[in-house]
């Protein structure tokens, strides 16, 4: 396991990440841009095979805000979607740097258009492959638990 907890602005303990909001008090809503608006609307967000590359689980980006999900909307048929995590079983490590990392499919049902204007920036977000750890937390440990590292 990681060592470093830390504290979200309420003062609850969080797993490892940096100090940020717990899922609880962000509640159970992110975002995911894509350059694919109107396909992801119809199939879902889809965990992508392994390409040699980064986790070899494979996953699918959630941001904790929809500006970070901007900064990844690039393109014609680009657009952000707003994504209800209710009911999916959330990984303990929740968003760091501003990224919760989901290893199993999103269904188009728990996917909306996000409409409402927004300036995209990378505040607050951290690429998890350029942290000392190479990699998003959720992704090491499910690396570990499933026999890779």
């Amino acid at each position: 396991m990681f060592a470093f907890a830390t504290k979200c602005y309420c003062g609850d303990w969080q797993p490892p990440a940096p100090p940020t909001l717990c899922l609880a008090c962000i509640g159970v809503i992110g975002y995911h841009g894509t350059k694919r608006l109107a396909d992801v609307l119809r199939e879902g967000l889809l965990v992508p095979p392994y390409d040699g590359s980064g986790c070899r689980i494979g996953h699918v980006c959630i941001a904790e805000t929809p500006q970070v999900a901007a900064m990844f909307a690039r393109g014609p048929e680009a657009g952000v979607v707003t994504v209800d995590l209710s009911g999916f079983d959330l990984p303990l490590e929740g968003f760091h740097g501003g990224e919760l990392r989901l290893h199993e499919d999103v269904p188009p049902e728990r996917l909306s258009a996000h409409t409402e204007p927004v300036t995209a920036s990378l505040e607050g977000h951290v690429d998890p492959g350029n942290t000392p750890a190479g990699q998003h937390p959720t992704c090491l440990r499910l690396l570990v638990e499933r026999g890779y590292r």
